[in-house]
């Protein structure tokens, strides 16, 4: 159920429905942008929070400017930090003062304009993650987490998933062959079955990967789920036997 409400008030009626939503078991806060030259009317609104009694938190967010509201903003006075960003000139300078000059019963959050793109940033990957995932994957802080089985020119791919599937009964759904030298599955199906692929198959290649959900799918880390020494024993004993 809903546990946390958050009010972006822009009048008197939405100032109220805060005040409604004390009445319910929620933590209820606020978020608000800081806009220069405001500290009088941003004050009265974080005393306004105070009177109800109740409030968890407001967030201050660093004014920023956005392609539809710029020219409005420097028709206004409003100058950008940098041409490199979009943080408005003074927001975050008020802010601090509005820190350090209160010290209310609810928690006051300072939200820069380049930790709320990167939070958005985050936030996006996962929704993308989340909508493109396929069956064995899982989504980890936005990224595409699974397993990849390198399959060696000696062996047949499919002949490998069908041994998988039927004698160590793994779900069809959570397993694959994108390409014939290549299986791809949970992350925590490989893991189990490590052992078996490396005795059974002579399968040495098997890997954890992070991916960006972008078109083409971006590596971010490949992580081997065999350690170096699994390895090397390996070579060891293939080349025992060669001799």
């Amino acid at each position: 159920g809903l546990d946390e409400i958050r009010f972006h008030p822009q009048n008197d009626e939405q100032r109220k429905a805060i005040a409604k939503a004390l009445t319910f078991d929620w933590q209820v806060g606020a978020e608000i942008p800081v806009i220069p030259g405001t500290k009088k009317e941003t004050l009265a609104f974080l005393d306004f929070l105070e009177s109800l009694g109740g409030v968890s938190f407001c967030n201050l967010n660093e004014l920023e400017a956005t392609e539809t509201n710029l020219p409005a903003l420097k028709e206004h006075g409003f100058e950008l930090v940098n041409q490199e960003g979009a943080a408005i000139k003074g927001s975050k300078e008020l802010a601090k003062k509005l820190l350090l000059e209160t010290n209310y019963s609810y928690t006051l959050h300072f939200c820069s304009a380049k930790t709320k793109d990167a939070v958005q940033f985050r936030n996006r990957l996962i929704r993308t993650a989340n909508n493109i995932r396929k069956p064995y994957e899982e989504v980890q802080d936005g990224m595409l987490v699974k397993a990849v089985i390198e399959i060696p020119k000696t062996l047949i791919g499919e002949e490998v998933l069908e041994t998988l599937a039927e004698e160590y009964e793994v779900d069809p759904e959570l397993i694959a062959l994108p390409t014939e030298d290549r299986l791809e599955t949970a992350w925590f199906i490989a893991d189990a079955l490590k052992e078996v692929l490396k005795e059974r198959f002579e399968i040495t290649g098997i890997f954890v990967t992070y991916e960006y959900p972008t078109f083409q799918r971006t590596l971010i880390a490949k992580i081997p789920l065999l350690g170096e020494k699994d390895s090397s024993a390996k070579k060891q004993t293939t080349q025992r036997k060669k001799r």
